[in-house]
């Protein structure tokens, strides 16, 4: 297994020579109309603010939770989620491997909105796999949820560690949404700070910290290096996101180094959490405008503060979070 630290090694390898590191299972993902999903985006944002606003505390994990599934859920087998929320508010993480390779396919027997599953159950007569198909929409479940739902809290912890953000993003939905409606996606080139948070939000403490792993395809050498056919190559994207050449104090949650387009000097926003080169994820823009959209209706509607156990002592979220291929965030009372 390699693991590059750089994004300079990481552009020369991944992408430079992508024809010979491009190497993992091949995963389609279905093109809907950019409309649809909108559409459906902010429908599960708004639903999750009003499951926040009616529940308690110890649910809000399971509802971000729910956010992801019902996005997820939708893109890739066309089922709504419409059931009681405190039902609803399931996981795909809770469910076994099994459940996640077969559920797809439960398409084929009823009715069924457009969707991969769907897309692709019409093109098996033309010589499609069913196993490919169950693999690739058992990893989007698992991935997309997991992954949208780490970004997510991680971006509650922000928040909360850095209540002047929160004022200051709520500021600016003021002045560009008001207070008659909630945002939209049309708002999102007006929503400059808002935008800088999601993006910092990725850098800061990027959900997935090593990537999906990328496998050479032949024998090569770089920079002195015998890199073998077969190897691993994982890039360090929480390397590369706290790069003190690149980013000072890169431990600092700060959204403003975010709002400039990168001119080739000083710190440019950080675009490595989806991957390098050509296996970059096939999901980017799907996850990007589900966590968008939940950010600003969640700032838009919502004071996101300290909770406090029993004893009335404030509860602060931990500074560091947990390792493992999706990060999660842990708490602790001080």
């Amino acid at each position: 297994m390699i693991i590059l630290d750089s994004h300079q090694a990481a552009v020369d390898l991944l992408d430079k020579k992508g024809a010979i590191y491009n190497d993992r299972p091949k995963l389609t993902l279905y093109e809907l109309k950019i409309k649809d999903f909108e559409r459906m985006q902010t429908e599960e944002a708004r639903t999750l603010v009003r499951n926040l606003m009616e529940s308690p505390p110890e649910k809000y994990g399971k509802f971000m939770s729910r956010f992801a599934t019902g996005i997820i859920t939708q893109i890739v087998a066309g089922h709504q989620i419409t059931r009681d929320p405190r039902e609803a508010a399931r996981s795909t993480s809770s469910l076994s491997v099994r459940e996640l390779y077969e559920y797809p396919l439960r398409a084929k027997h009823g009715e069924a909105s457009p969707s991969f599953v769907l897309e692709h159950l019409e093109r098996m007569e033309e010589g499609d796999d069913e196993d490919d198909l169950k693999g690739a929409a058992a990893t989007m479940f698992g991935a997309g949820e997991a992954t949208t739902w780490s970004a997510l809290t991680i971006f509650i912890l922000a928040m909360i560690l850095h209540p002047e953000m929160q004022v200051k993003a709520q500021q600016e939905i003021d002045s560009v949404v008001g207070d008659l409606r909630l945002p939209e996606f049309k708002d999102r080139v007006d929503l400059s700070f808002i935008e800088g948070i999601l993006q910092e939000n990725f850098r800061w403490n990027p959900p997935v910290p090593l990537g999906i792993p990328y496998r050479a395809m032949e024998n090569d050498v770089y920079n002195g290096m015998f890199i073998p056919k077969g190897a691993l190559i994982f890039a360090n994207i929480k390397g590369m996101a706290l790069d003190e050449n690149v980013y000072s104090n890169p431990l600092s949650f700060r959204p403003e180094r975010c709002l400039a387009k990168p001119t080739g000097a000083g710190e440019p926003p950080f675009n490595q959490v989806f991957g390098v080169g050509r296996r970059i994820c096939t999901g980017q823009y799907v996850a990007d405008n589900s966590l968008w959209i939940a950010v600003a209706t969640i700032l838009a509607t919502c004071t996101i503060t300290n909770a406090v156990d029993e004893s009335g002592e404030i509860i602060v979220p931990g500074s560091t979070l947990t390792d493992g291929l999706v990060r999660q965030v842990t708490m602790r009372s001080a």
